[in-house]
């Protein structure tokens, strides 16, 4: 019940920090656009290179995708945090794994890109992540890159089934700790009674 309400508070905090951070870059980016003779918005197309505007649309899905992955990122570091018991360890964790097993991952499959969390988290936040994968040789072949897309709804579903994976991860290992510390008072009063049997035993030999 404790950790549910700390959960909810923390899911709170996020979504309030989110939305937040979101009407401010809004104000901000519409105060800059407007100040240079425009309030459109525009994207580079990840395949052409070229200009394009953004929808009202896109940047409110935009805006919620962010709120969410905010408030499942609070989520999911909090329950890492609880099964390494340590706010920092969880930090190295994810610090680790962003800095240096990404690039090791990369460096040994070439071919993993697509299943990475960086790839699936700027698939969901930008509604599509684009991977373009040139061929090591020509050969026989067109020698034309392959263009991979991940979805929105690709790069949601792999970070929700990560988050649960975490979250139960995190229950199991509060129930082993839980299990554990019940039995420490069954054999520390286990001890004690057998100590005292032994004290009475001396007592009466003298």
């Amino acid at each position: 019940m404790v950790y549910g309400s700390k959960v909810g508070a923390l899911v709170l905090v996020a979504v309030i920090v989110g939305l937040t951070w979101v009407i401010l870059t809004w104000a901000a980016t519409y105060w800059a656009a407007s100040r240079w003779g425009t309030t459109v918005l525009l994207q580079e197309d990840p395949l052409t290179g070229r200009p394009m505007p953004i929808p009202a649309a896109v940047l409110v899905q935009r805006a919620v995708r962010a709120v969410v992955g905010m408030a499942a990122g609070g989520v999911g570091g909090f329950a890492l945090a609880m099964v390494f018991r340590s706010s920092l360890a969880a930090l190295g964790v994810v610090a680790g794994y962003a800095l240096v097993g990404e690039a090791v991952l990369r460096g040994v499959w070439r071919n993993i890109e697509p299943q990475l969390l960086s790839s699936r988290v700027a698939a969901f936040l930008d509604g599509q992540f684009v991977i373009t994968r040139f061929p090591q040789s020509c050969g026989s072949g067109t020698g034309e890159p392959e263009i991979i897309r991940i979805s929105a709804l690709q790069g949601g579903v792999s970070l929700a089934v990560l988050l649960a994976a975490r979250c139960c991860w995190c229950r199991w290992c509060r129930s082993s700790a839980g299990t554990s510390a019940d039995d420490r008072p069954v054999r520390r009063s286990r001890i004690r009674h057998r100590s005292g049997a032994f004290h009475g035993t001396d007592s009466l030999a003298g």
